[in-house]
Parts: structure tokens; C-alpha cells; sequence
């Protein structure tokens, strides 16, 4: 695709965006987003409805272009953010280890969990595991709660094929940091995989309950009868 196209893509998405504005639900989304950006009130069924074409050119090469990503990314309006993330998420069979150099833009700017917990996801998608795993063992060491959210939940949809040893490494470097955002992951990635092996999280609770906090306990076991 080349500049001129992108920037007239980006620009439909834009116009239509403008012309579907709801004021009010925009005030209640700027709010439940902790006032940190600006939103045209559209919810995400229709939002997709209004973009369906541009999505379905967006991913016709097979490969992700993220320089009409980047140009959506740069949007003040969150909406337009999501136009990222709805496009890696749908071409994310696609994602090689080597596009995580310009996904990582996504994660270090604009910072919140709507688009991190949707990356992350997006990212378990990678088919060279052996590379991406080196990777999160890489982000679960880094500074920034985010980058180690993401480290935390990329096997969210892994079921069986769950790597438990990484899962606990991970967790282990993340325990006691009191962050909200590192516990609620932790306990999220433990409760999805007690879907698949309820025993192996009730024993790795059991093991750490000293060093779990409470909220991460709370999420692990909310679906295994232990609470």
C-alpha cells in the first residue's frame, strides 16, 4: 500500500468516526478510562461495523503495514487506537518475531490495559515460540509494568499447550511489586489456565499464598471452589 492510499484510508475511518460521534457515551468512556483519552463515544460492535471495508483491505497483502498502523496510532481519539489493535488482532496468524520491533511502539506509547490485554493476546499468536518466549522471559525483567503485563498473559489462550515452567518463572520475578496491574494479570493467567488444570494452579496458589496478594489469589481460584 503505498502513503497516499494510507492517508486516504486513514481518513475515511476519520470522517465516518466524526459523523457517528455520541457525546454523551464519549464522556462516560473518557471517565471509565480514568480521563486519559479523548473518545468519540462509539462502541466497539459498531466502530468495527464502520470500518469493516477498510479493516478488509488493511489485511488483503497478508502482511500488517504498520505504517498505516502508525498513522492510526498517532490519532488523539482511542477509537482510532483500536483500529490497531483490530487489525493486528485478525492478522496476528501473520505476526513473525521480527514485527515485535514495531509492535512494541504500541505497548510503550499510550499506555493503558485496553490496548496492553489486547496486544498480548495478539502477540501469543507468534508461531516461532521458542523466540518469543526468549522474548517475554526478556519483558518479564523490564521496568515497565506493561512490557511485564504483556509476559504475564501472552499464553492467556494457550490451554494445554500452557508452558507452566515459563508462566511460573514469570510470575515468580513479578510477585510482591504491588502494582494493581501485575496482580490482576497474575491472577488472570492463573484462572484461565485452571479452565484447563485446576489442580496445578490450586497447588502453585498453595505454595506461594504468603507472597500472592490477595487480589491475585482471588481472580486464580474464582472459578476452582476454593474461595
Amino acid at each position: 500500500m503505498d502513503a497516499e492510499r494510507r492517508e486516504e484510508l486513514y481518513h475515511i475511518v476519520k470522517e465516518r468516526f466524526e459523523k457517528n460521534r455520541d457525546t454523551e457515551n464519549a464522556v462516560q468512556m473518557k471517565r471509565y478510562m480514568k480521563d486519559r483519552f479523548l473518545f468519540y463515544g462509539i462502541q466497539s460492535v459498531n466502530r468495527r461495523e464502520l470500518y469493516h471495508d477498510v479493516l478488509k483491505e488493511a489485511k488483503a497483502e497478508k502482511v500488517i503495514d504498520f505504517d498505516l498502523l502508525d498513522i492510526f496510532y498517532d490519532d488523539e481519539y482511542r477509537e482510532m487506537n483500536y483500529f490497531v489493535m483490530d487489525v493486528i488482532r485478525t492478522m496476528s496468524k501473520h505476526m513473525t518475531i521480527t514485527d515485535m520491533k514495531r509492535v512494541e511502539r504500541y505497548i510503550s506509547e499510550k499506555q493503558w490495559w485496553d490496548v496492553i490485554d489486547n496486544l498480548a493476546v495478539s502477540i501469543g499468536n507468534i508461531k516461532e515460540k521458542t523466540e518469543l518466549f526468549g522474548l517475554m522471559d526478556d519483558y518479564s525483567k523490564m521496568e515497565d509494568i506493561w512490557f511485564r503485563r504483556v509476559s504475564i498473559l501472552f499464553q492467556l489462550q494457550y490451554k494445554d499447550k500452557t508452558d507452566t515452567g515459563l508462566l511460573s518463572e514469570i510470575i515468580e520475578r513479578n510477585l510482591g511489586t504491588g502494582e494493581f496491574f501485575i496482580d490482576k494479570a497474575i491472577g488472570w493467567a492463573l484462572r484461565q489456565y485452571a479452565r484447563t488444570d485446576a489442580l496445578w494452579v490450586r497447588d502453585f496458589v498453595e505454595k506461594r499464598k504468603d507472597r500472592l496478594s490477595r487480589l491475585s489469589i482471588r481472580e486464580a481460584l474464582r472459578h476452582t471452589g476454593d474461595i
